[in-house]
């Protein structure tokens, strides 16, 4: 796991430096400082050997002002070099290298293309931002050499290329090699890009012209080995996956056809983001990468303000001073008990759970110290079975995290752990709630 960051960590490096992404063909020099920065051990001698042997290829041999031969190569043929210092690694990909060279003259012009934009976004309007005509004229420019570079192949054997492509990038996953399978990937999304610009095919048609024959298991095709999904795996659509998650995580709470009407609703009102919300939350908590608990209260604390702006765009709530309206169904309320809709008519009322938990203002805290102390308060009161208000005490974690979150940012690490799990499903119980009694009201 260490070797990864400190691959992900050189990777982020050489995307910022961007040294090499303007070129189509890089010099020896900066060929063999680009093999050393994917962690390929090779000397010079060792290039201009490979060379001699046409087992790589080299462009543009140029004479410098003291007649040395200056040799030039492309970006791809890395993955032929480690190719050659790993004879138990083969890829055949030297047999792609017509469509590694339409890529990179389609990666090079798109740059400058790019470039070109900004120098005229900052000429008139002195900004960076490309936008209106500006922006307009660079998608047509894109657009028309997209066609141009994709009609130097048939469709048939673009999709081979790709199938070509994601082989090689799971194969350097596999053994490790992340800096190699980062560089793949460039390939595979400038492809992807070229094809869907030129042959106006969405993606999922795409990805169904990569799956060829529907099947679980491998296919091989033309000498190439394949599996159905595995492009939509490299690119997957977060919304589904996230989707897909809301409808695991409500299983405890929910019966499937309550789940999907949520789920139909939520879509139907562009309340989506609730969706990615839960879904970043549950992916940190069961994945725990470096610095976890600082990014799960982060989501945690957009899943609040979400349910908060969820629940007055539905619910017509609103606030008035230290007054807190949600729905409110019950015509018999009193201010002894709260209304068993959407939450408390008057939290700090001395008459409600404040005065039967004995704290004041349980729905408030000023400092981190309090807050935990009356999120203890109403989990183990929510705990208790004969407890008056033991169904109603998830509204209250739910507003008395709302406004602590709504304060402060920092957030202390203790609360991972049981602590956590009463607030999270707490949050839950009250977005589904507030679904239920917006349909009674509807």
């Amino acid at each position: 796991m260490k070797e990864l960051h400190k691959c992900l960590s050189s990777l982020r490096t050489l995307q910022q430096e961007g040294t090499y992404r303007r070129k189509k063909y890089l010099e020896e020099k900066e060929f063999i400082q680009y093999c050393k920065s994917v962690k390929l051990d090779i000397t010079e001698h060792n290039l201009k050997e490979f060379s001699k042997q046409n087992l790589i290829y080299s462009y543009c041999s140029q004479k410098d002002s003291n007649s040395n031969e200056k040799n030039y190569y492309a970006r791809w043929q890395i993955f032929k070099i480690y190719e050659l210092l790993n004879s138990s690694f083969e890829s055949n990909i030297i047999n792609f290298k017509p469509f590694f060279q339409t890529i990179l003259d389609y990666m090079m012009i798109e740059r400058l293309l790019y470039d070109e934009a900004f120098v005229v976004a900052k000429d008139e309007t002195n900004s960076t931002i490309i936008e209106g005509e500006n922006l307009e004229q660079l998608n047509k420019k894109i657009e028309e050499k997209s066609k141009k570079n994709y009609n130097e192949h048939s469709y048939k054997d673009w999709i081979k290329f790709i199938r070509k492509l994601v082989e090689l990038y799971k194969n350097y996953l596999n053994i490790e090699k992340y800096l190699l399978a980062y560089e793949v990937k460039i390939f595979l999304t400038a492809t992807v890009n070229l094809i869907i610009n030129a042959k106006e095919k969405d993606f999922n048609q795409l990805c169904t012209d990569f799956d060829g024959t529907p099947s679980s298991l491998e296919q091989e095709e033309d000498g190439v080995t394949f599996r159905s999904g595995d492009l939509k795996r490299i690119y997957p659509d977060e919304m589904e996956m996230a989707i897909e998650q809301f409808r695991i995580s409500f299983k405890n709470i929910a019966n499937d056809t309550k789940i999907e009407e949520l789920i139909e609703f939520l879509q139907s009102q562009n309340l989506e983001y609730i969706f990615l919300h839960i879904y970043d939350i549950e992916k940190i908590w069961f994945n725990r990468e470096q610095h976890w608990e600082r990014k799960l209260w982060a989501y945690m604390r957009s899943l609040v303000i979400g349910i908060e702006f969820y629940s007055k765009k539905i619910s017509s709530c609103c606030y008035l001073g230290d007054v807190h309206l949600f729905l409110d169904f019950a015509s018999t309320n009193t201010l002894n008990k709260p209304p068993k809709c959407i939450g408390l008519k008057r939290i700090n009322n001395k008459k409600s759970i404040s005065s039967h938990l004995g704290k004041d203002k349980i729905g408030n805290a000023e400092s981190f110290e309090e807050y935990i102390e009356k999120l203890n308060l109403l989990i183990e009161a929510s705990k208790k079975f004969d407890d008056p208000y033991k169904d109603e005490y998830f509204y209250h974690i739910f507003y008395l995290t709302r406004n602590f979150f709504a304060h402060n940012i920092k957030v202390d690490n203790q609360l991972i752990g049981s602590i956590f799990y009463y607030v999270y499903e707490s949050l839950k119980k009250v977005l589904l709630e507030i679904y239920k009694k917006s349909l009674i009201k509807s």
